[in-house]
């Protein structure tokens, strides 16, 4: 997977998490990711702090 398809993919799972009605924990647990929840944790600081170059 090059660079601009794994931030894609973040990126999206991301989008599906916090539109999910699921909560974040139960979501890593019912659907297929890339990642879990502690990297989604990990990911969104990156983002709050650093932007998506932070990923």
């Amino acid at each position: 997977m090059n660079q601009a398809n794994r931030l894609a993919e973040i990126l999206r799972i991301m989008k599906e998490v916090e539109n999910s009605s699921l909560s974040v924990s139960r979501y890593f647990k019912e659907k297929y990711a890339p990642f879990g929840y502690v990297q989604y944790y990990t990911y969104k600081k990156a983002l709050r702090e650093r932007g998506v170059e932070g990923l």
